[in-house]
């Protein structure tokens, strides 16, 4: 099942090839907690832009690990890229609400001090 999702003007749109999340991760960074993000980490192979590659503008900070994405056009940031931690494999991190689909009131939360790394 591929999910749809998009930033708020759709000038960035990607596509999910899994079903729709177990959990979401909310991490208490200094970043999501502003962002207000609701994380899904999945396989990068299970992702895919649908939209070009410019329409991403990009943000780094901290140890730099975390490519963080988001729209030029309306600021929203519809996912992140990186390296899982524990066993290197380029990861995908989904904003969840960012799809649709994806009752995200559904799903139980895993919090995640991220503000302590």
């Amino acid at each position: 099942m591929a999910l749809q999702g998009s930033c708020h003007c759709g000038a960035i749109r990607f596509e999910v090839d899994a079903e729709p999340p177990a959990e979401v991760v909310e991490c208490n960074c200094s970043y999501c907690r502003r962002q207000g993000r609701k994380w899904w980490f999945l396989p990068d192979s299970q992702f895919r832009l649908v939209t070009d590659e410019n329409a991403v503008a990009s943000y780094f900070f901290g140890a730099h690990k975390i490519e963080h994405h988001h729209c030029g056009v309306c600021g929203c940031a519809p996912y992140s890229e990186g390296a899982n931690p524990n066993t290197g494999e380029r990861t995908a991190a989904i904003n969840v609400r960012c799809i649709p689909e994806v009752d995200i009131d559904s799903l139980p939360i895993r919090r995640v001090d991220g503000a302590s790394f």
